[in-house]
């Protein structure tokens, strides 16, 4: 009897040693059932530059087989990095997920320029009926920050006359962590053309992409005006993400053309003048070259016993489209016939000269006119007495 007893004591006992064996590891119980509704990210820590964006994906699962409604609350969050929560361009607050589906949100931060290098946290929770989710994010912010962009020219300084075309190669290359587009432009003076040919290709292009880690080499065409004076000219060219940009300082050295014409009131090189008599005849000498001309002389070759002098005889300056006029004075011999003779002007400077014949007829003075025709009377009326005379025998 007494051992019936005691094993009817014994299984009760036992069962109730078994109970609080379970009771006393309720977190084993607990891990072992998978809610319904959780967070989840793919990724949960990272580490960013100061005054970059960042963005978690954000997966609400829902394994049960009934849709759920689930708010969404950032419960912790470093002061002045603007979290939020975006879907589709909208500001999410609560998100709807069917039975055994995934639906996904973006969390963005905006990490302050000036934020100490160290690590925060961020915490998410998603609540709903029977919904209680946690997800902790880890953003570490860097001492110092990722190389960015480069932009630079192999020659950054390039020298040659007006009129020339001035081609600069230069690399473009992406250190970032992320592909990036980049938009090119240019500063230049007014009047002046830049354009990017990506190097061994023909086409012009005014944005290119780089993935993470690459370079482009870039042909950077530079067309001056045609008529620029000489000097120096600084351009710019800047590639310019969203995320940064860099610029590529260069340098034009204009040395000039050194250029003349020569020009007449009339537009023609004739002029008329009188034997003996100094006569003027005007030409304008213009700087049509792109440097300044300084010294210009002034010169002629003429028949012989003739007299040319020019007033100026020479130009001190002619600035690039300036002009000047010049009176030369021509004087034909004195003894010269009338008619057409030639003679030549000439304007020179140790970089540039020109030349040009001019027309001159020549006529004789009125006196002598007169003079030849008295002649002319007195040797036909010779000529007629003669003749008066021998008629008469």
């Amino acid at each position: 009897m007494k051992r019936i007893v005691s094993k009817l004591l014994l299984a009760p006992l036992a069962a109730l040693v078994a109970l609080s064996i379970g009771a006393a590891n309720p977190a084993d119980v607990a891990t072992a059932q998978t809610p319904e509704v959780f967070l989840s990210t793919p990724v949960s820590g990272v580490v960013v530059d100061r005054g970059k964006q960042v963005t978690f994906t954000i997966d609400v699962n829902n394994k049960g087989k009934d849709g759920k409604f689930v708010d969404l609350v950032l419960t912790k969050a470093p002061d002045g990095w603007d979290p939020i929560l975006k879907d589709r361009g909208f500001v999410a607050r609560q998100v709807w997920v069917g039975g055994e589906r995934l639906e996904s949100v973006d969390l963005q931060l905006k990490v302050p320029a000036d934020a100490k290098a160290q690590d925060y946290e961020v915490t998410l929770r998603g609540t709903g009926p029977g919904i209680d989710s946690t997800l902790k994010l880890a953003v570490g912010v860097k001492d110092q920050p990722t190389q960015g962009t480069t932009f630079a020219a192999q020659y950054p300084t390039l020298r040659g006359k007006a009129g020339s075309k001035f081609g600069f190669k230069a690399d473009l290359r992406n250190d970032s962590e992320e592909e990036r587009t980049y938009g090119l432009s240019f500063k230049a003076p007014e009047g002046w053309e830049v354009s990017f040919k990506p190097s061994y290709e023909d086409k012009q292009v005014s944005s290119i992409t780089l993935k993470s880690g690459s370079s482009q080499g870039l042909d950077v065409e530079v067309v001056p005006p045609a008529r620029v004076e000489a000097g120096e000219y600084p351009i710019t060219v800047t590639a310019a993400s969203q995320a940064d940009r860099a610029s590529a300082e260069l340098k034009v050295v204009v040395t000039g053309t050194f250029e003349m014409f020569m020009s007449t009131r009339t537009e023609v090189f004739n002029t008329q003048a009188t034997a003996g008599q100094e006569s003027p005849f005007y030409v304008t000498v213009t700087n049509i070259g792109s440097a300044a001309l300084q010294n210009v002389s002034l010169s002629s070759s003429k028949p012989e016993g003739w007299t040319v002098t020019f007033k100026p005889d020479k130009i001190d300056q002619l600035d690039p489209g300036a002009q000047q006029e010049v009176a030369m004075m021509i004087k034909p011999s004195a003894k010269a016939i009338a008619g057409d003779y030639m003679l030549n002007v000439s304007a020179s400077h140790p970089q540039a000269s020109l030349d040009r014949d001019v027309r001159v007829t020549v006529e004789t003075p009125t006196m002598w006119g007169w003079v030849g025709s008295g002649i002319l009377v007195v040797v036909i009326g010779g000529l007629l007495g003669l003749f008066m005379k021998l008629g008469r025998r």
